[in-house]
């Protein structure tokens, strides 16, 4: 595992847990090592969180789940995007970007220099530029807009 993939792992756990232990106002603290089950009228849904974003020196990774939203290239960043069933809108002109995941829909406005895909049936289309295109997955498609 790469050290980008072990640092949004990290991230999104962190989320996930971010709120954890949190006593909520006018509740009592808990005496250390007892349990008290919640009453009937505490809530039992649990959110998770479904996107995150690491900025890591020159590179951004971005981690969807299940998204429909936009993203956007910083200059002079790598972008590295991770997740699954995504259907993801990237603006700006990305010069050197890596995808990772399984049935992601991404759509670039410009892919500079380089793409590297990999995962499983992945469809990627950008509207301008003529990068070098590494498909190390299955059933990825990458294609110029016509």
């Amino acid at each position: 595992m790469s050290r980008n993939h072990v640092l949004l792992a990290i991230a999104v756990a962190s989320l996930g847990l971010a709120g954890c232990g949190v006593i909520k106002p006018g509740s009592s603290n808990p005496t250390p090592g007892t349990w008290t089950p919640p009453s009937s009228s505490t809530s039992s849904t649990v959110s998770t969180p479904t996107s995150a974003k690491v900025d890591i020196g020159d590179e951004t990774v971005i981690g969807y789940f299940g998204q429909t939203t936009t993203a956007a290239c910083e200059d002079g960043k790598r972008l590295n995007i991770t997740g699954a069933n995504n259907t993801l809108t990237i603006t700006g002109a990305c010069d050197k970007v890596t995808v990772s995941g399984f049935s992601n829909t991404i759509t670039f406005d410009e892919l500079k220099s380089e793409v590297t895909v990999t995962g499983y049936a992945n469809k990627l289309t950008y509207k301008a530029g003529e990068p070098k295109v590494n498909n190390y997955g299955s059933n990825n498609t990458i294609q110029k807009a016509s």
